[in-house]
Order: C-alpha cells, then sequence, then structure tokens
C-alpha cells in the first residue's frame, strides 16, 4: 500500500493478463511469481472492468446520481449517508458484499496517500469506471464522469457510515 502510484501506474500488460489467467482457471496467486504490484492491482481492476454486471448496478448508480447532486449540495451529511444506504441495500448481497470489502480497502490505500499519492479522490478517478457503468447514453458523457468520480470518492472517505450496521 506505500507504493507510489498504486491503482494508477499500469502493470505489464503480459503479467495482468497471466494473472488473470491463473485466477479464471481457478489456480491460487503465487505471490512469488508475481511480484509486480501493478501488475496485481491490474489484474483487479480489470477483473472488476469485465464484470458482465458492474458491483454498482445501472440503477443504483442512476439513484446514486440523483442522492448525490441533491443532497451533497444541501451539506446534510446525515440524510445523504442515509439515502446512499438505503441504495446500496437494493444491490445484490454478493455485489454489496465485494464492494464494502472494496471500499475499505481503498479507504486504506488512501489513508497512506503521503506515502502512495493516493488520495480518495485519485483512487476515485482510477476506480469509478470499473465500479459503475451507466447503460443510458443520453448522459452527457464529460458531466457524467464528473458525477462517476465524485460518487466513488465520496463511498471511499465515507464507506464506515455507509455500511456500519
Amino acid at each position: 500500500m506505500d507504493t507510489e502510484g498504486i491503482y494508477r501506474v499500469s502493470g505489464s500488460k503480459d503479467t495482468v493478463l497471466a494473472i488473470k489467467a491463473d485466477f479464471d482457471s481457478g489456480l491460487s496467486l503465487d505471490t512469488n511469481e508475481f511480484q509486480d504490484i501493478h501488475a496485481i492491482t491490474g489484474a483487479l481492476k480489470l477483473y472488476l472492468r469485465e464484470l458482465p454486471i458492474p458491483l454498482i448496478t445501472p440503477e443504483c448508480l442512476t439513484s446514486l446520481i440523483d442522492v448525490n447532486l441533491s443532497l451533497r449540495e444541501s451539506g446534510n451529511l446525515e440524510d445523504t449517508l442515509k439515502h446512499i444506504k438505503a441504495c446500496l441495500l437494493r444491490l445484490p448481497p454478493s455485489h454489496r458484499n465485494v464492494l464494502h470489502y472494496i471500499l475499505r480497502h481503498l479507504l486504506r490505500v488512501s489513508n497512506k496517500k503521503s506515502k502512495n499519492q493516493m488520495s480518495a479522490k485519485n483512487l476515485a478517478i482510477v476506480f469509478a469506471p470499473t465500479l459503475m457503468k451507466l447503460t443510458s447514453s443520453s448522459e452527457d458523457g464529460f458531466k457524467y464522469i464528473v458525477k462517476q468520480q465524485l460518487i466513488a470518492e465520496y463511498l471511499i472517505e465515507y464507506v464506515a457510515n455507509i455500511f456500519m450496521t
């Protein structure tokens, strides 16, 4: 987690694909064989990008965009977190559990930003397109990317509040 540019710097494409092939065939990841942290993180991002249904489903993303726009501007953190939590509770349990795990990990990575240069904002830029995809083409591309990144940043920063029981 201390590696500068973790998740931002690309690993070797061949190594990323080798890790993916091992994973797809059910083999355990041999950390002695794959020591390039950027290839390992690249394989994780590739896996998430290739999910047939993103962890944050299009339906949930639409709700998160609505919540983010209306409540983030109001500054009412408690209401915002309540609405985000309600939206995420509608995700399939497997999606919600994996999302929670990844967001907790990304928060730990961002807590080491003085060493790795990866703040929650930087991680959101990298992970937003892998965690969520809007299927509608009506959304303006640039505005959508900004909204997507803001949502991802918010999820990383407030993961403990959002997923607390």
